[in-house]
């Protein structure tokens, strides 16, 4: 019942901002073989096209939803939305309007390597939990070349817990400003110098590679809230040696910024409403 009330508010929200476009959902999963280009897995029975904007939620319909095995293809939809997650199938793929929303992306691995990029641009909706995950069995990358916005959270995690796979943020013009929590076994990698208003959360089992300059308006680590200033891993383990297993060194830092007094109201509200949501799971 909420994924059905959820749907049909996106559904509404979505008509009222693209009057001209038609909302069109996911109905069937796709099958081996098949994906996003599965004709019969859309409500309308035809691949997607532009002017039209595309829901997908793979988990309603009891299966997959995946990407095409073929390299270099581009999600022709105006948008996609993601209420479950996509299966990335190809070295790499575009979708240029994806919004997620309690969604995720994830490497679902594809013949000849292990390593898979998205490329567009990510909007994560407000008050959502989204993330992306590096996959299994096999070690493997997931780069998100797209840029992200939006205030919702997002996690980084392998779905196997005996592989560690890394998520690499490669888009310096990235701004979105929930909280980012590597948990699990993930692994991840900024290959840019990342200052947004976003807070940081790295759980046990999770890495993050400390080779840029980085800075975030809270930090938390293992469970425990990092105060303001600037820390090295050096710094880190100065504090407590159980944080030096969170992180790769090379050579970078991170920045705790102070926000200013509405922006840590805003902050604490999310945090809330975060730990509500996860009680109601």
């Amino acid at each position: 019942m909420k994924k059905t009330t959820l749907l049909i508010g996106l559904a509404c929200s979505m008509a009222a901002a693209t009057s001209q476009a038609a909302i069109i959902t996911l109905t069937g999963a796709n099958a081996f073989g098949e994906s996003w280009l599965t004709a019969a897995d859309w409500s309308n029975n035809a691949v997607p096209t532009a002017g039209n904007d595309y829901i997908a939620d793979n988990e309603a319909v009891g299966g997959l939803f995946r990407s095409p095995s073929t390299t270099g293809q581009t999600f022709a939809g105006d948008s996609l939305t993601l209420l479950g997650y996509m299966h990335l199938k190809s070295a790499n793929a575009t979708v240029n309007n994806l919004i997620l929303n309690n969604g995720g992306v994830i490497n679902g691995g594809w013949s000849g390597s292990n390593g898979t990029t998205l490329n567009g641009g990510i909007t994560l909706a407000d008050s959502s939990d989204n993330f992306f995950t590096t996959g299994g069995p096999d070690t493997r990358t997931l780069t998100i070349n797209s840029t992200i916005a939006g205030t919702g959270n997002l996690s980084i995690d392998s779905s196997d817990g005996g592989f560690v796979g890394t998520v690499a943020l490669t888009n310096a013009a990235n701004s979105f400003t929930g909280l980012l929590t590597v948990t699990g076994t993930g692994s991840l990698d900024f290959n840019y110098d990342h200052d947004t208003a976003a807070g940081l959360s790295i759980d046990s089992g999770g890495l993050l590679n400390l080779d840029q300059t980085l800075s975030f308006n809270t930090l938390s680590l293992l469970g425990n809230s990092i105060g303001a200033g600037t820390y090295n891993v050096a710094d880190f383990t100065a504090l407590d040696g159980s944080y030096t297993g969170l992180f790769t060194d090379g050579g970078g830092s991170i920045t705790v910024v102070v926000p200013e007094p509405s922006s840590a109201l805003l902050l604490g509200l999310g945090g809330l409403a975060l730990v509500a949501r996860r009680r109601r799971a």
